[in-house]
């Protein structure tokens, strides 16, 4: 993991446990990197995004606990 995304994981452990919906699981560190990556890509795109991408986006930040 580089270390980027290393300090937006640690950032997620922090705050899962007070922001986390209930009833989800934590991510794993493999899990969160994937995740990550998927939504690194995305944003690259932004502005280019469809209706579709625009909302897999909002869910992977969610998800992330980056929103």
């Amino acid at each position: 993991m580089d270390p980027a995304t290393h300090a937006r994981f640690l950032v997620y452990l922090e705050t899962w446990p007070y922001f986390r919906d209930p009833g989800t699981s934590k991510l794993s560190a493999g899990e969160f990197a994937a995740l990550d990556r998927e939504l690194q890509g995305l944003q690259a795109r932004a502005e280019r995004l469809g209706p579709e991408a625009a909302a897999h986006h909002r869910e992977l930040r969610q998800l992330l606990m980056l929103d």
